[in-house]
C-alpha cells in the first residue's frame, strides 16, 4: 500500500493585480526632483531661433532640391495646383491635431501636469526625433517617455500607455494599408501598379516599371512609365521589364491598348519602347512644362496592342 504524503506549499510571488492610481504614487519620490523643462526666452535665444529658421528655409530651398532622388518631387510640388496644395496642408495640421488628442487621451488621464502646451511641444518633439533618428520610431518613442518621466508619471505607466498609444497610433495606419489594398485588389480604387527592377545577383533595386489606367477604366487604355538606374542603362534591363509588364497589362489586365510616352529629346527612351514591340504613332507637342529640365516638353506617343504581343522581334 502507497501511502501519499502531502509537501507543504512553497511560498510563490503572486502578481499584484495592475492599479493605475497605485502607479501613480509607486515613484512619486523618484519623480518630485523630475521638473518638466521650463523655456526662458532670452534675446540671444531670439536670434539663434530666428537663424535657425532662415538657415532652414535656405536649405529646403537652395540645398534640398539638390539631393539625388528629390528632384522629381519639388518639380511636382512646383508643378501642382495651388488649391491642392493648400488642402494638403490643412489635411496635415489636421492629422498633427489628431495626434495631440491621441496623446492626451491616452497620457494625460487623472491628476497630471501635462498641459495643452505640453502635449503640443512633447508630439512635436517626438515627431521631429522620429525623423531624425529614423530607427523604426524608437527616437521619438525614447523622447516621449523622457518628457512623460519628466512631468512626475511612473516608469510603470509610461511603458503600459505607451503601448497602449503606439498601438492606437499604428492601428490606424495598418487598417488604412488592409483598406487600400483590398480596394486596389478588387478594383475598388483606381491606382498604378509599380513594380521593382532588380538585380538578381545582389537583389539591390535597379530601377523601377509601372502601370496605370488612362481616364475611365472601362475604355481599357493603359500607359506604361519606367526608369532605370544610370549606371544599369545600356544592358536591356529596361526594355525586358517594359515587355514582361506589357505581356501582363495586355493579358491579365484585359487592356486594349497600352501607350507609352516619352521624351522627343530622350532617344535612348523611344528606343526601349520600339524594341518592347511599341508602334510609334506621332509627337504630342508641347505637353507640359518641366521644370527641372526648364522647357516644354513634347511627347512621342507609342502604342501596343493584344494582337501585336507575338509579333517576330518583340522583346517579351
Amino acid at each position: 500500500m502507497t501511502e501519499w504524503t502531502q509537501r507543504p506549499a512553497r511560498d510563490v510571488p503572486i502578481p499584484a493585480p495592475y492599479d493605475e492610481a497605485e502607479a501613480e504614487t509607486d515613484h512619486r519620490e523618484d519623480a518630485a526632483d523630475e521638473e518638466m523643462p521650463r523655456v526662458h526666452i532670452t534675446r540671444e535665444r531670439v536670434l539663434l531661433f530666428g537663424l535657425f529658421v532662415v538657415s532652414a528655409v535656405a536649405f529646403l530651398y537652395f540645398v534640398l532640391p539638390r539631393i539625388a532622388g528629390l528632384g522629381k518631387t519639388w518639380d511636382r510640388i512646383k508643378e501642382g495646383d495651388p488649391a491642392w496644395l493648400a488642402a494638403a496642408f490643412g489635411l496635415e495640421a489636421l492629422s498633427f491635431g489628431g495626434y495631440i488628442i491621441l496623446f492626451r487621451t491616452v497620457f494625460t488621464r487623472g491628476e497630471t501636469r501635462i498641459e495643452w502646451r505640453e502635449s503640443y511641444e512633447i508630439t512635436m518633439a517626438g515627431l521631429a526625433a522620429t525623423r531624425l533618428f529614423a530607427a523604426a520610431g524608437a527616437g521619438g518613442v525614447v523622447l516621449t517617455a523622457w518628457a512623460l518621466r519628466r512631468s512626475g508619471m511612473s516608469r510603470r505607466l509610461v511603458a503600459c500607455r505607451m503601448i497602449a498609444f503606439l498601438t492606437l497610433l499604428y492601428g490606424v495606419f495598418m487598417f488604412t494599408f488592409v483598406i487600400d489594398g483590398i480596394g486596389l485588389r478588387a478594383g475598388l480604387f483606381e491606382g498604378s501598379a509599380p513594380f521593382a527592377v532588380t538585380e538578381a545577383a545582389s537583389g539591390e533595386l535597379a530601377g523601377s516599371v509601372g502601370f496605370g489606367w488612362v481616364g475611365d477604366r472601362d475604355e481599357r487604355v493603359g500607359e506604361v512609365g519606367y526608369w532605370m538606374r544610370k549606371d544599369l542603362r545600356g544592358r536591356g534591363l529596361t526594355t525586358r521589364a517594359v515587355g514582361l509588364l506589357s505581356r501582363w497589362a495586355l493579358r491579365e489586365l484585359d487592356c486594349d491598348r497600352l501607350q507609352l510616352r516619352a521624351d522627343e529629346q530622350n532617344v535612348s527612351s523611344q528606343r526601349v519602347a520600339e524594341k518592347a514591340g511599341f508602334t510609334r504613332e506621332g509627337v504630342l507637342r508641347s505637353v507640359h512644362f518641366n521644370a527641372r529640365l526648364d522647357r516644354r516638353v513634347n511627347f512621342v506617343m507609342f502604342s501596343l496592342l493584344p494582337a501585336e504581343l507575338d509579333l517576330p522581334g518583340r522583346v517579351a
